[in-house]
């Protein structure tokens, strides 16, 4: 017990009676019961559950103590990308904010947090590319890094009309990195023609459509050369991916 309230002051920075008369507002029904629970299931280092029950809280009555709360458990979850945003709106927050020392601890961990991820600017066109992480669609706001935490991910940038941009990107932890994304429109040669070009490597094409200009004539000509400018374009768009991603 004594464990439990000792790590549950620490977390919260102070004793509950303390923080909800600092607020000077009566308690919404439940969330003291969520907090007590966020508190112990963090001491048990039961952080799953530590998290359901912040997420409650925070849900009654959000401040800075429930965003630090989530912050440092989805720190200790490794997920450390969350614990970012979740600190820095805590840092940030007025509601309940934070006295000096609980504030430097949550600075702190917020420094080593972000030590375990990855800042990724990205500069996108067109407008409303929608960004998929590792099979995901993040909600990736224009205008601000894009946070990867620490391992190997997949990346895909894909808008309507444009050929999607797939890329591998591995996180060490502490990068900070710009891409500039620009999607190439879908090709408005004939579907039939399309379908008909072979998945086939470029020296492989060039030896087929050798023997195909002599039957298709200028149309497959045509063909060659938009096959060729795309293909000239994906060996660019690969250059331009972290060359150490395929060592991982």
């Amino acid at each position: 017990m004594a464990l439990v309230v000792l790590c549950a002051c620490a977390l919260w920075g102070g004793t509950p009676t303390r923080a909800a008369a600092q607020d000077g507002a009566a308690e919404v029904p439940g969330y003291r019961e969520a907090i007590d629970e966020a508190l112990a299931e963090y001491a048990a280092q039961n952080y799953l559950e530590a998290l359901s029950s912040f997420a409650r809280a925070h849900k009654l009555s959000p401040s800075a103590r429930t965003l630090r709360g989530l912050g440092s458990v989805t720190f200790e979850l490794h997920r450390y990308s969350e614990s970012v945003s979740y600190l820095e709106q805590a840092l940030a927050s007025e509601h309940k904010r934070l006295d000096a020392i609980i504030r430097a601890e949550t600075e702190r961990l917020l420094a080593r947090a972000r030590g375990y991820v990855a800042e990724l600017a990205l500069r996108v066109e067109p407008s409303g590319v929608r960004v998929i992480v590792d099979g995901a669609q993040v909600a990736w706001v224009a205008g601000q890094p894009l946070l990867l935490d620490i391992g190997k991910h997949q990346l895909e940038f894909r808008a309507a009309g444009c050929v999607a941009d797939h890329r591998s990107y591995t996180v060490i932890g502490g990068e900070a990195d710009s891409w500039h994304i620009s999607l190439r429109q879908e090709s408005s040669a004939p579907k039939s023609l399309v379908e008909a070009s072979p998945p086939a490597p470029l020296l492989r094409w060039h030896k087929v459509l050798g023997a195909a200009t002599i039957g298709l004539g200028i149309a497959s000509l045509a063909t060659a050369g938009v096959y060729t400018a795309r293909r000239h374009a994906e060996s660019n768009d690969f250059r331009a991916v972290d060359p150490m991603s395929a060592e991982y």
